[in-house]
């Protein structure tokens, strides 16, 4: 499943970034996600965040990992400055985050056959 394919990630307007860009996901300026202030809600925001987290395992550990899906468990959000426009959310795991990933996942999967 893709990040793109949830229901709430539609309803917002989170779509994939088009074939050979950089980033993974888009997140257009619209009404829908501004705030009271008229600049992109930080929900909104975060949920981008979120969603590209998602669409970054599924990308580089998908078919490393089958079955295995991330959840988030904590997370500290620090805004720079007020989203005015359309936003592109990238992603890639550090080496420490692959190779502990990859050897936990080993691990729980118990001995091959």
């Amino acid at each position: 499943m893709k990040a793109t394919d949830l229901a709430f990630n539609q309803a917002l307007g989170i779509r994939a970034a088009p074939a050979g860009t950089a980033h993974l996901l888009e997140l257009p300026f619209t009404p829908l996600v501004l705030n009271h202030v008229g600049i992109m809600h930080a929900a909104a925001q975060f949920s981008l965040a979120e969603a590209a987290s998602a669409e970054c395992l599924q990308r580089h550990f998908g078919a490393a990992v089958e079955g295995l899906f991330g959840v988030m468990r904590a997370v500290e959000v620090k805004y720079r400055r007020p989203a005015t426009g359309d936003l592109l959310a990238f992603g890639a795991p550090d080496d420490h985050t692959r190779d502990c990933l990859l050897s936990n996942w080993r691990a729980a999967a118990g001995p091959e056959p």
